[in-house]
């Protein structure tokens, strides 16, 4: 029998154990090292990059198009005011307004006008850099962008353009040049290499 004074003390196993294996868990894994890694994004199609570079221009002929708009606007500044001022009249016949306040209140939608187009604009430019980066949902808002400066487009070489001098035809030109420009990116678009650029990569 070994006296309670000379037990000899026991030493715990060394080397490889349960406590020494890496990570936070003690037991393997049974489905592997994690979620199946995707494939990275295929590089950046010529096509993609040629039309991002349409829909800048689509963005420069837009802003070409909102100046010649103000500029056409302004030129019937008289006839438009009086249209108003009827109209105004019309609905309120004790209404206290003159030329003067109905040319104000037309100076005022002008300016809104150029205000809101502005923001369109940047919205565009903003889509144009998501489409560039992947997004195929800005793909698809600009295909709808483009299809409607198509139709601006076909509209303003078969229906003519506004009466107003040098800025009725730089308007007439922008829009007929935006609806080319529109085309060729929205093409672009939808080749078969932007389409492998934009569709999700499946797992690997």
């Amino acid at each position: 029998m070994t006296e309670p004074g000379n037990q000899t003390p026991v030493t715990p196993p060394t080397g490889p154990g349960l406590h020494d294996q890496p990570g936070p868990h003690p037991y393997p894994n049974p489905y592997g090292y994690g979620p199946p890694a995707r494939p990275p994004r295929p590089p950046r199609p010529v096509d993609v990059r040629t039309s991002f570079e349409l829909w800048l221009v689509v963005a420069a002929l837009s802003v070409a198009s909102i100046v010649a708009q103000v500029f056409v606007l302004l030129a019937d500044t008289d006839r438009s005011a009086d249209t108003l001022l009827r109209e105004l009249r019309r609905r309120d016949p004790g209404a206290a307004v003159d030329h003067a306040d109905a040319v104000f209140y037309f100076h005022l939608s002008v300016g809104l006008f150029a205000v809101i187009s502005g923001l369109l604009v940047a919205a565009l430019v903003g889509l144009a850099f998501l489409m560039r980066a992947g997004r195929n949902w800005a793909r698809v808002l600009l295909c709808a962008v483009g299809a409607m400066l198509i139709v601006f487009g076909i509209r303003s070489i078969f229906g003519g353009g506004p009466d107003a001098g040098v800025a009725g035809v730089v308007l007439q030109v922008a829009t007929i040049l935006q609806g080319v420009a529109a085309a060729g990116a929205v093409v672009l678009l939808y080749r078969k290499d932007a389409n492998s650029y934009f569709v999700p990569p499946g797992p690997a």
